[in-house]
């Protein structure tokens, strides 16, 4: 599913973080363009320090993000942890959260969905209540101090995050199901967090479902026919399998 709901805001995050160390690492000779020589060897080697900047920069994140994960994940998992403040933030949210949506537990990492969809997610946190029902799902994400402070509605989240929500509405089988994405400062001091809520899981539905449908022909991906060539015969779910791809393609916001 996480590869459905990729798009292009990565490539282009990557795109002004070169351009921004481009500028603040000047070229040597720059200042003098008109009449310094240029040595394709100083060229390749200025251009080879700002990637390598950038996979460092790259690396940071994802590690600063990977850790905020882990511990909170382990602490709903009922872990020994030592949280840090932007964990602890976030637990914090999720309390009054939790109460507002009826649940009482919460599962990290728990996958939904099943191989007669032909794929499955993995929200970074359910919410289920006493009976086991899933009540909330939420997402954890990581942000620059200047994505943070724009973050203030669904509507100003990247469009590949609404897209994945979409995902888990069709896993679901119900868009009503709340969905709310966490955001955490990831570079100011007090680590702040914040959760929006998604509203539009219809939409976004039917979005997926048609990344879903154009990703199976692009790919020559037909879990039905998996299953149809599976020793073990399993007709019957092959035949669900197509019934199902049939209805994403033609289907409305009924779910």
């Amino acid at each position: 599913m996480s590869g459905l709901s990729k798009g292009a805001k990565f490539e282009d995050w990557q795109l002004r973080q070169s351009l921004f160390k481009a500028v603040l690492r000047p070229f040597p000779g720059s200042s003098d363009a008109i009449t310094h020589e240029y040595d394709p060897g100083e060229i390749r080697e200025w251009q080879n320090d700002i990637l390598r900047e950038l996979a460092d920069d790259l690396e940071v994140s994802a590690n600063e993000g990977k850790e905020v994960h882990g511990g909170v994940e382990d602490f709903y998992r009922g872990l020994p942890v030592q949280l840090n403040v932007a964990q602890q933030n976030i637990i914090n949210a999720v309390g009054p959260d939790m109460e507002k949506k009826g649940v009482t537990k919460i599962v990290p990492e728990e996958t939904i969905g099943g191989p007669e969809v032909g794929f499955v997610g993995t929200p970074d946190m359910v919410g289920h209540d006493d009976v086991g029902k899933i009540k909330a799902l939420w997402d954890i994400k990581t942000c620059s101090a200047s994505a943070f402070a724009g973050f203030k509605t669904e509507s100003s989240l990247y469009q590949n995050w609404r897209l994945q929500q979409g995902g888990y509405c069709i896993l679901l089988g119900d868009h009503h199901i709340p969905k709310a994405q966490i955001l955490s400062d990831r570079e100011g001091e007090d680590r702040s967090c914040k959760i929006i809520d998604y509203s539009e899981g219809d939409r976004w539905s039917l979005a997926f479902r048609h990344e879903m449908i154009s990703w199976f022909y692009r790919n020559d991906y037909y879990p039905w026919k998996l299953w149809e060539e599976d020793k073990g015969g399993i007709i019957e779910r092959a035949t669900a399998a197509m019934d199902v791809v049939r209805r994403l393609q033609f289907a409305d916001a009924s779910i």
